[in-house]
């Protein structure tokens, strides 16, 4: 059972996190801003509209509150959260292209703008700005971290890209993808931010618990955003994104095990068109509301939210546990 104590809901805690580091995060910003290229403006323009498009910063915002949880005392962080956040952007900008993607938080993708090999490039640029910060940095263990973990993102990227549209995925391949690029990335920036902290190898397994956990509960509640069942707890998610795409989420491969035969070849006959119109959405919409998606997968989120509150317990109370607490608390002040 999760557990009864109300936290605020995860958007409050990000806002209230992104306020308590907001001299952290000014650095951060600061530190990438100076790292972009003077030989090519496009680098500058790219960069500079994601930056202003905003987005959450939650993988640097964890790195960071890690580090002040173990009271880390040092610059390291922020050239650390920067890396994670050229990574996390790199990312975003090869997401788009593979996914052919037009909108972004609301305005158009930056290859709908600057077109998909600038995007590539520039996103290539990033990773390798990003490794360059590691380097300079000279820890083996974190730049061994990072590599193991951009890798598990590539395979998991591999692995989502394989099964667009395909209706047969079964629940176990939805969670090596997501354990592969969500999970391992929150978990890296967890391990990072204790590792400088210098703390006990067990307190590092503690906060990668975390972090895994963490980013498993994430996902699968941001995938039941993107069919916006019940006006949620917004955490950025596009409504209708994954669907567009076509890609293979919990709620839908959910819906496929629980709909009935005429059903299931209408939502087959859905997704054989090229594009997806509003009211296919709202048939897909219709139906995850008669078979009780919502409820079926917020039970598969709450053992790993249970579990993430669990590997904290032992950590000393401070502001840094209660907003760790917060983020992954944003399940327990729903209404069933």
């Amino acid at each position: 059972m999760i557990k009864t104590r109300t936290y605020n809901s995860f958007s409050d805690s990000l806002l209230q996190a992104r306020d308590y580091l907001s001299k952290d995060l000014e650095e951060v910003n600061r530190l990438i801003l100076s790292k972009l290229s003077e030989k090519v403006p496009l680098v500058n323009g790219m960069a500079g509209y994601l930056i202003q498009a905003g987005g959450k910063r939650l993988r640097p915002i964890l790195l960071l509150i890690i580090a002040r949880l173990f009271s880390y005392k040092g610059m390291r962080h922020i050239k650390l959260a920067a890396a994670i956040e050229f990574i996390h952007t790199a990312t975003l900008l090869h997401d788009d292209v593979v996914d052919r993607s037009t909108q972004r938080r609301g305005r158009p993708s930056a290859n709908a703008i600057w077109g998909d090999s600038s995007c590539i490039l520039v996103g290539d640029f990033l990773l390798s700005r990003a490794f360059e910060f590691v380097t300079d940095d000279g820890s083996l263990e974190i730049m061994e971290v990072l590599s193991r973990m951009t890798t598990s993102v590539a395979e998991g990227e591999i692995m989502q890209l394989g099964a667009i549209g395909n209706l047969e995925l079964e629940e176990k391949h939805y969670f090596q993808i997501v354990e592969s690029k969500t999970a391992f990335f929150f978990e890296a920036c967890c391990h990072i931010g204790a590792t400088i902290a210098n703390v006990s190898e067990r307190e590092i397994e503690q906060v990668r618990e975390y972090g895994r956990n963490f980013g498993v509960a994430f996902q699968i509640l941001d995938d039941l955003l993107d069919y916006d069942l019940n006006q949620v707890d917004a955490i950025g998610k596009d409504a209708g994104r994954d669907f567009q795409e076509r890609c293979m989420t919990l709620p839908l491969i959910v819906l496929l095990e629980r709909v009935n035969q005429a059903e299931k070849e209408e939502i087959k006959n859905i997704f054989k068109n090229a594009t997806h119109e509003e009211e296919h959405l709202e048939y897909i919409q219709k139906l995850m509301r008669r078979y009780n998606i919502e409820r079926i997968i917020l039970g598969y989120a709450i053992p790993y939210i249970n579990r993430a509150l669990a590997s904290l317990e032992t950590l000393p109370a401070c502001q840094e546990k209660e907003f760790l607490q917060g983020f992954i608390s944003f399940t327990s002040s729903r209404k069933f």
